[in-house]
């Protein structure tokens, strides 16, 4: 989190799988939901520990675009600050919310899916 930006780092030999699954719009929210959603999460839950432990401000990030970028999604998503939506929503709650509960969208893909390979 010290840097400007945030990096998901998956296996070598799986990357060529998520290259390929990332174009595919129908299963992107599964993609996101294994990989976005645990990142986001994890910043999440170490922001709101330095709040609730160290009682530290998070004004020393502000020099992060990552952290630049949440603050302007939450503010727009949730009508308040970063401080206050850490206080207020879980940070699995906050994360989807931040990028548009792909949870729910990837169970839907997963039924879909489900539905039609029962149908052949």
């Amino acid at each position: 989190m010290e840097n400007n930006t945030i990096s998901i780092k998956i296996p070598y030999a799986d990357f060529d799988r998520y290259v390929l699954i990332n174009d595919s719009s129908e299963y992107l929210s599964v993609l996101h939901s294994m990989t976005i959603i645990p990142a986001l999460i994890y910043v999440l839950e170490r922001l709101a520990s330095r709040l609730n432990n160290t009682n530290e401000s998070l004004d020393d990030l502000e020099c992060y675009s990552w952290y630049r970028v949440l603050q302007k999604r939450i503010n727009l998503l949730c009508d308040c600050d970063i401080t206050e939506a850490l206080k207020n929503y879980s940070s699995l709650a906050l994360a989807q919310k931040l990028i548009s509960n792909p949870f729910s969208k990837a169970l839907e893909a997963l039924s879909y899916i489900n539905k039609a390979q029962e149908e052949t």
